[in-house]
């Protein structure tokens, strides 16, 4: 994957990946699914500047804050993961009143 560089749309939802690693070079990505997965670290996703939508929902994540730097996101997804501090999300001004951003069933 890590040599499409130009691709800018990606589901890989319900696949059992747990490292994202290849996905950090796909600069072009606007929009990336990784629903249920076994997704815990979300570092490599932390470059992908150009994303408008991203869909981490039920997976194993903890820790948003590699998630603060992307400031295009529209819409953010989630929702039943293990996070339990959500204040690395308030330091990302791409997320703002009109977007979406979905945390629920986290503890």
């Amino acid at each position: 994957l890590s040599g499409l560089t130009s691709l800018e749309v990606l589901d890989l939802s319900s696949n059992s990946i747990s490292d994202v690693s290849a996905l950090s070079n796909l600069n072009n990505l606007e929009l990336l699914a990784l629903v249920s997965n076994g997704i815990s670290d979300v570092t490599p996703l932390s470059n992908l500047n150009n994303l408008r939508g991203l869909d981490l929902s039920f997976n194993n994540i903890s820790d948003v804050t590699p998630l603060s730097n992307l400031n295009s996101l529209e819409a953010l997804y989630l929702d039943n993961n293990s996070i339990s501090d959500l204040a690395p999300l308030v330091a990302n001004t791409g997320l703002g009143s009109g977007d979406v951003v979905d945390v629920r069933n986290n503890p």
